[in-house]
């Protein structure tokens, strides 16, 4: 199980850093075919979670934690400033497969741009 949380204080310039060496690992990891390279497994999905500070140390939170091990999962948590369009609740955007025949970096990327144009 792999979590990573990153705080995004300069939300948009840190989450685009963080979210762009995702993809840039996940998808080498598949080329090369190298199923123990950090940060994710060749057939380990990935499950996008946008959370608000206010949740840090939360029962939701811990929630999350126990889902990500219990699915063998790589979860990369993005915590966000609390904002009007951004209630205080856990929202779970996807969860890619990315060992599926279908899933294509552009696929991911354009899917990753989209969470962060709308809610970074």
């Amino acid at each position: 199980m792999f979590l990573q949380i990153l705080y995004a204080s300069d939300r948009k310039v840190e989450a685009e850093e963080f979210l762009k060496n995702l993809i840039q690992r996940s998808f080498s990891c598949m080329m090369l075919g190298e199923e123990d390279t950090p940060p994710l497994g060749i057939s380990k999905p990935v499950v996008l979670v946008l959370i608000s500070p206010g949740l840090l140390g939360s029962e939701y939170l811990k929630g999350l934690m126990d889902l990500a091990i219990m699915c063998d999962c790589f979860m990369p948590i993005i915590i966000g400033q609390p904002e009007a369009e951004l209630p205080l609740r856990v929202k779970i955007y996807s969860v890619i497969n990315l060992n599926h025949p279908y899933t294509r970096a552009a696929e991911f990327e354009r899917l990753v741009r989209s969470i962060m144009h709308k809610y970074l």
